[in-house]
């Protein structure tokens, strides 16, 4: 995992990896951008609800979709400003659509999005929108509810399909 507001580039590989061997519990992946205002209201929300987890059960990842050239100039100093202490990479992959479809097949690729995957690298959870606080907090907290214990499918069906819902 890169040190603190050091946002190294993640290719399809590094994605596999990353997702089969976080070495917590459960590893919460948001998909963001400086450019994306959805984005940049939730993260102060990424941030608290972090920082609430115990280690080594719930880790946190931060996926930018930013342009390359603009990683020192507005992805950095945006971490800093809000505080992001969660590790953070730059999203570098060759065929964006082949890559959005191995990370669900329900996902086309908008952001802000959110994904839980399990000890295993099993996708466990998603959101495909923005969420406040108290929504992030209860996702996360459903999805490892819902996995500890149950079968593959249950979960799943149980936390993904009802993260997907859109907003009343």
């Amino acid at each position: 995992m890169p040190t603190e507001y050091q946002v190294p580039s993640l290719d399809e590989k590094g994605y596999e990896s990353l997702t089969k061997s976080h070495g917590s519990d459960f590893l919460v992946v948001n998909y963001w951008a400086t450019w994306c205002s959805p984005c940049v209201e939730e993260i102060p929300y990424f941030v608290k609800v972090a920082a609430e987890q115990k280690a080594g059960h719930v880790q946190f990842v931060g996926l930018s979709l930013d342009f390359p050239n603009q990683v020192e100039s507005k992805v950095v100093p945006f971490l800093k400003k809000e505080g992001v202490k969660y590790p953070n990479f730059l999203l570098d992959v060759y065929d964006q659509d082949a890559f959005i479809g191995q990370v669900s097949d329900e996902w086309n690729g908008e952001i802000p999005a959110t994904f839980i995957y399990d000890r295993t690298g099993r996708l466990v959870a998603k959101t495909l929108r923005p969420v406040d606080e108290a929504e992030l907090r209860e996702f996360v907290s459903k999805a490892t509810k819902a996995s500890d214990g149950k079968s593959d499918e249950t979960a799943s069906d149980e936390v993904g399909a009802e993260g997907s819902e859109p907003k009343p």
